[in-house]
């Protein structure tokens, strides 16, 4: 690449006409392998299977440079020339002119049409040769993208300069050439896949010179019967007006003039108004915004606001402040690219009042107004853009009104839909310089709005599309407006965007706010603390929604400017939300937010929040609960570390408030009811922080009735409301009981029961119900170190006890599971090891009877939740242990549970990898022989072995199968092997066993057992199972492929062996396949095998 610069260039576009140089790729590598593809086109097109595997390829290749279709460019001429000579030479059949068309097509989707279509040929003699095609009675329904590329062909030889006459022949059979193409046009325009591209020929055809005097206006009016007649049907009527809307697009003002009176006729404006086909409303809203522009001489406004600078980096290193002025007539574009021009609300006099508006563009801005409002977001897009391109040839005050009529959109008596429409309108209107200074008190506020717009509809929320619409406002006016006009309204527009960055529930929310902070901080440069935000809240960073919530909102609430915004809007807006997630993330927000404003946390956000308690509404409630937790919390960590208690800080009645929630709950039964489990569990959420908190209310009533609440929540039958509780149990013990019993005697007033919590528990464990079992098993577990020591042998016993299987606990999988994880804290926490190494032998036990587990259920291999790894590993060679060990780690191994299959042998090969030494690997080996053997037959188990030996065998790291050659364990595994194949006909166990006996082919320091299992595979590849002979026959292929030179097969009948492995269709019938097998076996060195006779 040449970066040579004229040294005489400005500095400022040396960096401009090298942007994105860096981040562009200027290589084709594939060039050749394309050029190749093109030339063996003639030798594949007429096999259906390599015809489409090439196209496949070419299609793979060139789709890569989708995203950079420019890199293509200076190799285009080449591929292009080549591909159009098998179309245009005579000698070639029309199927391969179709199969060099479709590959025409994905150049085209590649590096889009309007620049393919001018690098096609286009002479004299390509005409006739597009046409016969077109018309060919060869050419079927598949070759849709065949005629695709011929239609967009001729839209381009047509526009040759000579007249149609001249095009034609003497043939007097054939119709008028004109008529023809007319022919085609409105026939393909009427085909699903080729509308557009008929369209587009339309286009460019009835505006020749020759061809628009008399045939304009007649298809003009072909199109209209089609769009006004009530029998034809909408897809129909959709596709003629892609043809009109195609033909305003490419007419010169003055030749559509004369017949646009066809087209603005109320029933063909109105006709797609109504339309169910978003196709057809499309269309209708490109072609109304084209009339309209047909209406009005195309001109510059000498009235709108002209930002003029629009470099990035001479505005970031412009010194000084801009000022006013008023530019002249010319182009914006040949202003001093050093200066800024702001062109204001010009004088009356200066005002273009000699433009003429015809009657119809109010009716056409209407229905573009309208068309804000519209279900599809692409008819919304047409319209802003419409709304935009019109208004910039309207006068001042005309665009005024326009501009009035757009904000009128955003008032709650106004769908949705039309919230979304105007953001984009005001963009268009921005873009375009339409909006003028003084109407930056009237736009800000509805953008300020449209950024937060959050309306629940049914079980789920609309608003998404309106907040990015409105991030694209911020990122347009950002664009389009001097810094000094912005300036009343960057603490606003920068706060609501961070708002919109780090708490928006939808990514592209966060992203789309992300980019408008950043292109705000760039081009006004007087966002506070903008360029430390801008690299902490980039693009990434706002993508995860937990990481934009805790984290970089903790960042942005340090400074101050922001703090109290993001706050109120978390208070006001997210605690109550309708999605929990988002209830759960603000809550924790405001934990860390709470550092930064402690007081205005502690007078104004808790009352606020207690306020919300009394809400109706279960999300604002709820959220309330939660958020109040976490506040308190966070407010007593700060002010412990400032000596000052949360009474203090809060206030007696703000305590006597937190502490009768639980009643007020009670009272009004919101315990109760659908929502009472969502109450229960932000209540125990409260419970755990106010503990924590160490919130003054030792010894109160209070206490006994969250006990109360903790234990009913412990056999909730839903899992996220017993964690709660079981998260509560040990901040709610330890801080209101310190001991057991409690110092507390007033609690037994109330329940005498509250002196007996370990017991109590530990009898729980015997219920006949598993979701009890499951929550005290975890309650006991969480237990405070006091009442574990107290109840130590009570709570072991206890929990072992609930991991024993019984007929009729046999599915309680889960209650198992939890009862196991309780003994792994208990015996943390009270640090069994060393206290009471007595119940170790009990405990080892408990754990290893557990890897037994494989109970199934309808949800699967439930038992897998039981069992556990790498904790045990290290017992694996004391003999106590070994074998029930090795059998737990072989069924895991090999079983289908994919997390088992993970865990384990990441966890067992990494110990013999690493900490098994030979011998230590030689007494494994022995034992997995005993455990095979032991269970031969037993498919519950040779299963998961075969399986396990498959695994193992190819984890490079057991020494006793390659590389101790005095090892015995292959020529025993061999022989176990055989006797588990003997009449085996289960299809799981046969794919296993061709794997192992792949394992022996590169054996050859075994020459009898690797021998051996090229027999066996021979066998195999004549099953009577067609899938077992398939999958035999690529084994063997894989495996020699690799370590052939290894095998006992004679070195120069490898090369034979494998392409008759490769090559032969496996599925045929077995008496076909016998002696190419039997062939195979004489060339490897076996004997092949005999068929066994049967008894008559």
């Amino acid at each position: 690449m040449d970066t040579n610069i004229p040294c005489e260039m400005n500095p400022d576009e040396k960096i401009l006409n090298n942007i994105g140089l860096v981040c562009a790729s200027n290589t084709f590598p594939e060039k050749d392998e394309i050029l190749n593809m093109i030339n063996n086109l003639g030798s594949v097109y007429n096999d259906p299977v390599k015809s489409e595997n090439s196209y496949e390829c070419f299609w793979k290749v060139l789709t890569i440079y989708q995203e950079q279709p420019k890199v293509l460019d200076q190799h285009l001429d080449e591929i292009l020339d080549k591909l159009t000579d098998y179309v245009r030479s005579e000698k070639f059949e029309v199927k391969l002119k179709s199969e060099a068309c479709k590959y025409l097509y994905v150049v085209m989707k590649v590096r889009r049409y309007k620049v393919i279509v001018k690098r096609l040929p286009h002479e004299v003699t390509d005409l006739p040769l597009i046409l016969e095609l077109l018309q060919s009675p060869q050419f079927g329904d598949e070759d849709w993208q065949a005629r695709h590329v011929l239609l967009l062909w001729l839209s381009i030889v047509i526009l040759l300069p000579f007249p149609m006459a001249h095009f034609e022949g003497q043939d007097m059979v054939q119709d008028p050439l004109v008529e023809r193409i007319l022919a085609l046009v409105k026939k393909y325009l009427m085909t699903n896949n080729l509308y557009n591209v008929a369209a587009f020929l339309a286009s460019q055809f009835v505006m020749r010179s020759d061809i628009k005097d008399i045939h304009l206006k007649l298809f003009l009016d072909w199109a209209r019967e089609i769009i006004i007649d009530t029998e034809t049907n909408e897809s129909q009527k959709a596709y003629s007006m892609s043809a009109i809307a195609s033909i305003l697009k490419h007419a010169k003002r003055e030749d559509i003039l004369p017949h646009i009176g066809l087209l603005t006729e109320p029933k063909v404006l109105s006709s797609f108004q109504d339309s169910t086909s978003s196709l057809f409303r499309k269309y209708g809203m490109k072609a109304l915004q084209r009339i309209g522009l047909t209406f009005l001489k195309p001109q510059i406004p000498t009235w709108r606001y002209q930002r003029g600078c629009r470099s990035l980096m001479v505005n970031m290193n412009a010194a000084g402040d801009l000022t006013n002025s008023v530019i002249s007539n010319q182009s914006p574009l040949t202003n001093d690219r050093k200066e800024s021009h702001i062109v204001t609300d010009m004088p009356k006099d200066q005002e273009q009042n000699d433009i003429e508006v015809p009657e119809e563009i109010e009716d056409i801005l209407h229905n573009l107004l309208t068309g804000l409002n519209d279900t599809d977001t692409i008819i919304r897009w047409s319209a802003a853009k419409g709304i935009g391109r019109i208004t910039e040839r309207l006068p001042q005050a005309m665009a005024n009104e326009v501009v009035g009529m757009v904000l009128e959109v955003f008032n709650s008596r106004e769908q949705f839909n039309a919230w979304h429409g105007g953001c984009l309108a005001l963009a268009q209107l921005g873009n375009r310089g339409l909006l003028l200074p003084s109407r930056m008190k009237d736009v800000v506020p509805v953008i300020l709005k449209a950024l937060l717009f959050d309306e629940v509809k049914c079980y789920a929320s609309v608003g998404d599309h309106i907040r990015d619409a409105a991030c694209y406002v911020c990122w347009s006016l950002a664009r389009a407006f001097d810094k000094n006009v912005v300036q009343p309204y960057v603490k606003t527009i920068a706060s609501q965007l961070l708002i919109v960055a780090v708490f928006d529930r939808e990514v592209h929310c966060r992203r789309a706010a992300s980019a408008a902070f950043q292109e705000n901080v760039g081009r006004q440069g007087s966002f506070p603390h903008g360029i430390d935000i801008v690299n902490k809240a980039d693009y990434l960073a706002v993508g995860v929604r937990s990481n934009a919530f805790l984290k970089v909102s903790k960042f942005v609430g340090q400074f101050e400017e922001y703090t109290l915004p993001l706050i109120n809007h978390l208070v006001g807006n997210k605690v109550g939300h309708w999605d929990p997630e988002l209830r759960i993330l603000a809550s924790k927000a405001l934990n860390n937010l709470t550092e930064y404003a402690p007081q205005y946390m502690a007078n104004t956000v808790v009352v606020q929040l207690l306020e919300f308690t009394s809400n109706m509404e279960l999300n604002i409630r709820s959220g309330a609960v939660r958020a109040l937790a976490e506040v308190i919390y966070a407010l007593s960590v700060h002010f412990k570390q400032s000596n000052l208690s949360l009474v203090d800080a809060l206030g007696v009645n703000i305590i006597k408030e937190i502490e009768g929630l639980y009643s007020k709950f009670s009272d009004r039964r919101q315990f109760r009811g659908m929502g009472g489990d969502i109450m229960k569990e932000v209540c125990c959420h409260l419970i755990k922080n106010c503990s924590q908190a160490s919130l003054p209310l030792h010894g109160h009533t209070i206490i006994v009735s969250w006990v109360r609440l903790v234990e009913d929540c412990l056999g909730n039958e839903l899992v996220p409301v017993r964690d709660a509780a079981v998260s509560a149990v040990n901040s709610l013990f330890t801080e209101y009981f310190k001991s057991d019993p409690p110092q507390y005697p007033e609690y037994f007033k109330f329940d005498p029961a509250l002196g007996n919590i370990a017991k109590r528990y530990a009898e729980k464990l015997q219920s006949n119900n598993q979701v009890l079992r499951s929550g005290y098993a975890m309650a006991l577990g969480n237990l405070p170190n006091f009442m574990l020591t107290n109840h130590l042998q009570l709570i072991i016993s206890s929990l072992t006890q609930c991991t024993v299987i019984t007929p009729s606990t046999a599915k309680w999988t889960d209650s198992r599971r939890d009862a196991l994880a309780a003994i792994r804290i208990v015996c943390s926490a009270a640090n069994i090891c060393e206290t009471s190494p007595d119940y170790l032998e009990k405990l080892f036990n408990c754990f290893l009877t557990a890897l037994q587990d494989y109970t199934i259920t309808t949800r699967g291999d439930v038992g897998a939740l039981v069992q556990t790894f790498p904790r045990l590993i290290q017992l694996l060679l004391c003999p106590p242990y070994t074998d029930p060990l090795l059998l737990g780690f072989i069924l895991n191994i090999g079983g289908i549970t994919e997390t088992n299959v993970k865990v384990a042998s990441s966890c067992f090969f990494e110990y013999l990898r690493i900490s098994c030494t030979p011998l230590n690997q030689d007494i494994i080996a022995s034992r997995i022989l005993h455990t095979f053997q032991s269970y031969q037959h037993n498919d519950r188990v040779t299963q998961p072995m075969l399986n396990f030996l498959d695994h193992l065998l190819s984890s490079g790291c057991f020494v006793p199968f390659k590389e101790n050659l005095g090892s015995n364990f292959p020529t025993e595994l061999f022989k176990l092997l055989k006797v588990e194949s003997r009449k085996c006909q289960e299809m799981n166990k046969l794919m296993a066993l061709v794997r192992i006996y792949c394992h022996y082919i590169p054996l050859s320091m075994y020459p009898e057992v690797s021998g051996s299992a090229l027999t066996e595979l021979s066998r195999y590849l004549c099953h009577r199972f067609l899938f077992v002979r398939k999958n035999a026959a690529t084994n063997m292929y894989e495996t020699l492929l690799m370590y052939g030179d290894q095998s006992l097969i004679p070195e120069n009948n490898l090369s034979e062996v494998l392409a008759i492995l490769g090559d032969t269709e496996w599925d045929k019938e077995v008496g076909i396949l016998r002696p190419i097998r039997n062939r195979l076996c004489q060339m490897i060195g076996v004997p092949p095998p005999v068929v066994a006779k049967t008894n008559t």
